[in-house]
């Protein structure tokens, strides 16, 4: 993020025990401005399910342009990094990545069942990220539990029409049978358990075309996975 201008203040009211800190920081960001994507470029983000941090802040800032951040901070001085500079950088990622984690989510607040908010690795921005579908074992078919996560999907997909999201099965064990946990080498056995996987996208991608008319453009289907983990149920990630 480029910084254009401004100024940092901190208010910093802490505990030391033996080597943990424990206590609160209030941040006020005067007059600041930052760069990192114009307008076209952020409205692409936004149509997307993303916030850039300095369209966010812009929005959080009061009447003379400052923002105020009220921040928990803990951590120890036994590590290798503690210093103020490393203090100062840590609350002031924090503070804003909770304001704009906030602001994005309360813009998203009619799909909030079934969307959360994750950093883009090595960007500047919140994205939105869908909550798993979670499937029964073998079933394939959306089904009636599923009905409130795909009626919200279905209108978030129709209320946002430049976004587009993957779709990726991810098959366990105990779809054929197996028992839950078990390290899968055979290749049959990993060749039926990604035909599920495959059917299983499809069927849900089908479903979404005809009952919220999404153009199947919008819809990409991911290759199928599986997860041997024994505590992993079957499901589809919907990722942005």
């Amino acid at each position: 993020m480029e910084l254009k201008s401004g100024q940092l203040n901190t208010d910093i009211d802490v505990t030391l025990t033996g080597e943990q800190l424990e206590g609160n920081v209030v941040i006020l960001l005067q007059s600041l401005e930052t760069a990192i994507a114009d307008s076209n470029e952020a409205g692409a983000l936004i149509d997307q399910g993303a916030l850039p941090f300095n369209m966010a802040l812009g929005m959080l800032k009061d009447g003379k342009g400052d923002v105020e951040l009220d921040v928990p901070l803990s951590g120890s001085t036994s590590d290798p990094n503690f210093g103020l500079s490393s203090i100062v950088n840590l609350i002031t990622q924090k503070a804003i990545w909770m304001a704009t984690k906030d602001y994005l989510m309360t813009t998203f607040v009619p799909y909030a069942n079934i969307v959360s908010a994750a950093m883009t690795v090595g960007e500047f921005a919140l994205k939105l990220r869908f909550d798993d579908l979670v499937y029964q074992t073998k079933q394939i078919e959306p089904n009636e539990a599923q009905q409130d996560y795909l009626k919200a999907f279905i209108a978030l997909m129709q209320d946002k029409e430049d976004t587009r999201v993957n779709i990726c099965p991810i098959s366990i064990p105990a779809d054929i049978n197996l028992t839950a946990g078990s390290k899968i080498t055979d290749t049959q056995k990993i060749n039926q358990l990604k035909e599920i996987g495959e059917q299983r996208g499809e069927a849900l991608k089908d479903y979404i075309i005809k009952h919220g008319n999404i153009a199947s453009s919008r819809l990409l289907l991911c290759a199928p996975k599986i997860d041997s983990e024994k505590e992993a149920q079957p499901r589809i990630e919907l990722s942005v």
